[in-house]
């Protein structure tokens, strides 16, 4: 999806009413991804390691993650 995209930055962020979905509208409204980080960033704190750290975290807590990938090009 990145590359279809031309986009060097992938936020997986879960959806459904979570805290992190306040953040992800903010593109419908035309923000930027780097508008949503610091967005995400403010309110929610540091992007998670990698995706074992949010596919072995407690509910609550995976609610409030989210995973920044940096790709090539």
């Amino acid at each position: 999806m990145a590359t279809i995209l031309r986009s060097t930055t992938i936020i997986y962020a879960p959806d459904s009413s979570h805290p992190t979905s306040e953040g992800s509208d903010l593109l419908f409204d035309g923000a930027s991804f780097g508008d949503v980080l610091r967005w995400f960033a403010e309110r929610i704190g540091p992007p998670a390691s990698g995706p074992q750290e949010l596919a072995g975290a407690e509910e609550e807590t995976s609610e409030m993650g989210y995973l920044v990938e940096r790709v090539s090009g």
